[in-house]
Parts: structure tokens; sequence; C-alpha cells
């Protein structure tokens, strides 16, 4: 081994005696580790260094497009239904995903104050019940009115199971008036 080279290398690493078989290695991490220095690594570390934490949470959540009746696209973010973040204004869909990625909207709603809402909602349950895992999550409507404009769209599209309304038909509430006289 060449001595210009190993005793720069010693210096930096703060040993005069490393071995040059390791000196040379192209992993310097391992090297160092092997050689007896006191190598911390800043996160976990595999084999030759390779990183092994988790990954870190993205910074921004997927999004996906959802098609009203009209034909008019609103682009929502996908959480998953254990993580759902504290909004205060927003349209929201509970959502079944299965094992295929095939998405199928079971409640499509807006709120005010989404978070405190969302904790005492009254589809929540049934919504798990039927397989929600997801929330998407749509912040684009300015104001109370197109957020009511965004739900109905969504809602006349899509016709969730969970948005059934239980109303009586016109024609039956009319005979009833009609036969109570």
């Amino acid at each position: 081994m060449r001595n210009d080279i190993i005793k720069p290398l010693a210096e930096m690493m703060g040993s005069s005696q490393i071995r040059p078989a390791i000196s040379d290695h192209p992993f310097g991490s391992l090297a160092k580790a092997l050689a007896g220095n006191s190598f911390q690594p800043s996160r976990p570390t595999g084999l030759f260094g390779l990183n092994l934490s988790s990954p870190t949470k993205r910074a921004e959540p997927e999004m996906i497009r959802w098609q009203g009746e009209s034909g008019n696209w609103y682009y929502h973010s996908i959480f998953s239904i254990d993580e759902i973040p504290a909004y205060k204004e927003a349209n929201y869909i509970f959502v079944q995903r299965d094992y295929t990625g095939k998405r199928r909207a079971l409640y499509i709603g807006q709120s005010g104050v989404f978070s405190d809402r969302l904790s005492q909602h009254e589809k929540f349950s049934p919504a798990v019940r039927m397989g929600a895992n997801e929330v998407h999550i749509h912040l684009s409507a300015k104001n109370r009115h197109e957020r009511f404009q965004v739900e109905t769209d969504l809602r006349n599209g899509h016709n969730p199971p969970l948005n059934e309304q239980n109303v009586e038909p016109l024609g039956d509430w009319f005979s009833n008036l009609l036969n109570r006289y």
C-alpha cells in the first residue's frame, strides 16, 4: 500500500494504525467500523451503510379526481381513515378501496368544522362497517355555498349508499293527504 494515501486517511479517521486492506475499502463507513474507530451513523444502517430506517412520510398526500353529475372534476387529497387531518372547512368522501385499488364512495358530505363534525358524524361508523378505509378531502370550495354545490354535484353523480334519504315520494304523500279527507 502507498503511504502517501494511508497516512492522510489515518489522520482523517483519528487513528494512525489502520490496516492497509481496510483503508482502501470502497465503503468508507464500513472500513472505519472494521478498523475499530467509533463510527456512529446518523441513522440505522445495514450492510455497506445502506439506510434501514423507515421511509419518511409523504410531504404531500396522494390526490384523486372525482367527477360530479355536471361533468366537473373535483380534486381530493387521500387520507387513511385512521389518520384524518383536522381541517375546518371541507368536502369529504368516505371511501372503500378494495384490494384491486378500485374505489367506491360510501358517503359524500361537507362541513364548516370538519374535524369536529367527523368525531360525531352519524355516518362514520356505518361507513367503517361497510369497509371505508380512506377519506378523500376537497379543500378548494371557497365558502359554504360552494361546498354545498360540490357535495350535491358529487352525490348526484355517484349515489353513495349512506347518502340515501328516507323521503316518501311526492305521489305517496299526496295520496295519503287525500285519503284523510
